[in-house]
């Protein structure tokens, strides 16, 4: 859980930098730890947060389908939206 979590902040990190390579790097690897996460309520939070991230990357992209896209996925899989 802790790796996924501190992926996810250097994918943050990195795209606020617009390091994008490496933003979408680090939201992969917490994408594939957290689907190896035992406790599902944990998995789905981490799941759902980093569909935001990519959602995140594409609007920093400038492609807004796939960012509306992304963000309609990511409030199927969590309850917490930073877009709200």
């Amino acid at each position: 859980l802790w790796q996924a979590k501190v992926f996810g902040f250097l994918a943050s990190q990195y795209r606020m930098l617009q390091l994008y390579d490496y933003s979408k790097l680090y939201f992969e690897k917490a994408f594939l730890i957290s689907e190896k996460i035992d406790n599902p309520e944990a998995s789905n939070n981490i799941t759902g947060l980093m569909k935001q991230e990519k959602a995140y990357y594409e609007i920093e992209q400038k492609n807004y389908k796939v960012w509306k896209r992304r963000l309609n996925a990511s409030n199927k899989t969590t309850p917490i939206n930073i877009f709200k």
